[in-house]
């Protein structure tokens, strides 16, 4: 299966871009290929996790308005103490929540020295009561996104010694969400769309999950195909929802 477009978009900017917005089907699960043939529905946030550090990131960090800062997948409160703490992002309890320490912290994050990191903002549009309309502390938050922008510097790193940036990536329903003096006509942030997934990636996807019921263990390939090319035909005629 070929990756969706908004991974390959991702991707392919993340040496050139400090900042990405991310917006559009983001709280659906996303295919992604977890082993050669192998799809798998993940939640956005795991399959950036596993994109980005297969692309040579360290560290994936999470922060969520409500919950603080976290790693996808790990619930030991010391590993996210010690993580938080090499990528510039301070000692203090990890699940302090707030956009006051969030726009603290971005300055420490985008110029931590280490090995490459990146920190996804998710809910970002809860950041926000109104984006025409911003709080100081939320106009302080996105001033400082804006400046880091164009202030980070990318550096080499790894076997090839790539270029890496502190990558932030911001999770929104719209890219209206986020105030437009920071993502529109910004050089160094690229707002990308996640849509619903294509067919081929629809067929992908009912093959894997049929041979992960009981009932398909004792089915031959032939039986499964077909059950496979059912669920397909199913799922083009309503809205996805993974």
């Amino acid at each position: 299966m070929n990756k969706p477009t908004w991974l390959r978009d991702l991707v392919r900017f993340l040496p050139l871009k400090s900042q990405f917005v991310l917006s559009g089907n983001v709280r659906d699960l996303q295919a992604y290929e977890i082993a050669p043939d192998t799809v798998a529905a993940l939640p956005l946030g795991l399959c950036l996790q596993r994109e980005l550090q297969s692309c040579g990131y360290r560290d994936v960090i999470s922060f969520s308005p409500t919950v603080g800062f976290g790693l996808p997948g790990v619930t030991n409160d010391a590993e996210l103490a010690e993580v938080m703490l090499r990528n510039g992002l301070g000692s203090e309890n990890p699940k302090t929540m707030g956009l006051e320490v969030l726009g603290q912290l971005l300055g420490s994050f985008t110029g931590a020295t280490g090995e490459p990191a990146a920190l996804v903002v998710d809910f970002a549009s809860r950041l926000v009561n109104r984006a025409d309309a911003l709080t100081i502390a939320e106009h302080t938050l996105f001033t400082q996104a804006q400046i880091l922008c164009h202030t980070a510097r990318s550096r080499p790193a790894g076997r090839e010694r790539k270029p890496f940036y502190n990558s932030i990536i911001w999770i929104v329903e719209r890219d209206s969400d986020l105030p437009d003096w920071l993502t529109v006509d910004n050089s160094k942030l690229r707002t990308i769309p996640v849509a619903v997934p294509d067919s081929l990636t629809r067929k992908s996807l009912s093959q894997t999950l049929l041979k992960s019921l009981p009932a398909a263990q004792q089915a031959s390939e032939g039986q499964l195909a077909q059950w496979a090319e059912t669920v397909f035909r199913r799922a083009n005629l309503t809205p996805w929802r993974g």
